[in-house]
């Protein structure tokens, strides 16, 4: 497979998501190389791979009927991929998806990506605002409690962090969450900001998971979408207000206990 890291590299900077499309199949041992040639481009080396084969999700048995973007069902499935709650800090930043099988009828199955730091750009407040704020949500039936920015270590650039669509105000200023919650759901929920990718078998995309929050259409059963998933490299994020991170034991569980 001949694949010009170079472009991959700029796309990947760019758009934080980069696609590879092949004729032929994709084993896993080329799944990885890719993950790691890429990860070289951008400054990692990369030989510590969490890999799963043969994935799909959980709940599709029940045969939910693809209602399009932003439906109840799309809205239900946004997130970014995280660390068990009160198991740990850090959060996967490149994760690539590798599509086995594809038999999914137009449109049904297709992966949406929104980047959350041209979500940030697009709200009337600043990072000061938004540092005061912290949210819980729950994500696969773990409750987590974190702030709503942080600096990426990679990109240096302020990211929004609203890894669900049903987030709930932990602390701070109750009307300046109300508002700022407003305007980032209707962010999410203008299809323009979003890119749809349109899966066909073979097709690897790899993201930054601490920048892309991502969702799917149904309408498919377990047999007829499945994929395999490399990730690669772990961030804990990081804030810093008055030399303070904001992100200090984010995820640990005496922070949670001692704050409810």
């Amino acid at each position: 497979m001949l694949i010009d890291f170079e472009k991959l590299a700029q796309d990947f900077v760019s758009n934080k998501i980069c696609t590879v499309s092949s004729k032929k199949d994709v084993s896993l041992d080329e799944q990885k190389y890719i993950i790691a040639q890429l990860a070289g481009k951008i400054g990692f080396n990369s030989d510590n791979f969490l890999t799963i084969e043969g994935m799909n999700h959980q709940n599709l048995d029940m045969n939910f009927r693809n209602e399009g973007f932003y439906s109840k069902f799309f809205q239900s499935r946004m997130h970014v991929d995280l660390p068990r709650a009160k198991g740990g800090n850090q959060i996967a930043f490149l994760i690539s998806m590798c599509m086995k099988v594809f038999e999914c009828a137009k449109p049904d199955g297709n992966t949406y990506f929104l980047n959350m730091q041209d979500v940030l750009k697009k709200l009337s407040f600043n990072t000061k605002d938004l540092s005061h704020i912290k949210i819980s949500f729950v994500h696969d039936d773990h409750r987590y409690v974190s702030p709503v920015i942080f600096t990426h270590e990679i990109f240096n650039e302020d990211t929004l962090f609203w890894p669900t669509s049903n987030v709930e105000l932990f602390s701070g200023e109750p009307e300046l969450f109300a508002s700022i919650k407003s305007e980032v759901q209707e962010v999410m929920s203008n299809y323009s900001n979003w890119y749809e990718h349109k899966w066909s078998a073979n097709d690897v995309v790899i993201f930054d998971n601490l920048s892309m929050l991502h969702s799917f259409t149904p309408g498919w059963t377990r047999d007829q979408r499945i994929f395999n998933q490399v990730c690669c490299n772990c961030i804990t994020p990081t804030y810093l207000n008055k030399n303070v991170d904001i992100w200090k034991d984010w995820n640990d569980s005496t922070c949670l206990i001692s704050n409810q």
